[in-house]
């Protein structure tokens, strides 16, 4: 791989990681969110999550939970739930999550 004109080698750990375990994330729905940091974040842990939920099962995310994953470090659950309500309105025309995710 070159990167900034330079080569740059991978450990064969990281190569295997890069090879079998990454994660495939639609670049036309990455765009529509790329103006917000936390909207790519919460896009990348959907692409993670979504396939390994099984068909016909329930998952549930707390508010406490996206907090400590999203939120600032001792933002409390109701703040980040008004920035993460006011993310999620913005979006809602144009970033329809009931998609398939790999036909963006």
């Amino acid at each position: 791989m070159i990167l900034n004109g330079h080569l740059a080698f991978f450990s064969p750990r990281a190569f295997d990681r890069f090879c079998n375990q990454s994660i495939p994330i639609p670049t036309a729905r990455l765009r529509q969110v790329a103006h917000n940091a936390m909207a790519i974040d919460i896009l990348t842990l959907l692409c993670y999550r979504l396939p390994l939920i099984e068909a016909n099962s329930t998952e549930i995310i707390t508010w406490r939970q996206l907090t400590a994953r999203f939120g600032n470090r001792g933002e409390p659950v109701y703040q980040f739930k008004d920035t993460f309500t006011d993310w999620a309105r913005s979006l809602a025309g144009s970033l329809d999550l009931t998609r398939g995710w790999g036909s963006a």
